[in-house]
């Protein structure tokens, strides 16, 4: 399994866990959405840099390892901290490192590393 797997299935874990990602918090204006992206890259970048440091690690042990176990709960609190304080800025965590918000009524999303900014998101 991939480091990435790895942070993925724990994500999906969390999602589960602490239930829907169809809400959004707030509305945001596009002057407030230009001054939250540098703050939410800022959160992401350093949530995501710590994951896959002990990601990286966790890949190297055994399961049997008494460290398996501690470094898979270091992941996911590091993702959850990284859920929670993007919730409390307004944004909602969409996929891993991937943030949604209302910006005048419209939903947009950025993702790390992409600096993806999108115009209104359309499933249909």
């Amino acid at each position: 399994m991939t480091c990435f797997q790895i942070v993925s299935l724990l994500f999906l874990n969390l999602m589960i866990r602490i239930g829907s990602t169809d809400h959004i918090n707030r509305e945001f204006t596009s002057e407030e959405s230009e001054e939250m992206i540098p703050i939410w890259h800022k959160l992401t970048k350093k949530a995501s840099d710590r994951a896959m440091e002990a990601v990286t690690y966790y890949g190297r042990i055994e399961k049997t390892d008494p460290e398996w176990d501690f470094l898979a709960k270091e992941i996911n609190e590091h993702i959850q901290n990284w859920a929670l304080k993007i919730r409390r800025l307004g944004g909602e965590p969409r996929t891993l490192w991937t943030v949604a918000w209302n910006e005048e009524g419209e939903e947009r999303i950025w993702k790390l590393e992409s600096g993806f900014y999108s115009l209104p998101v359309d499933f249909t």
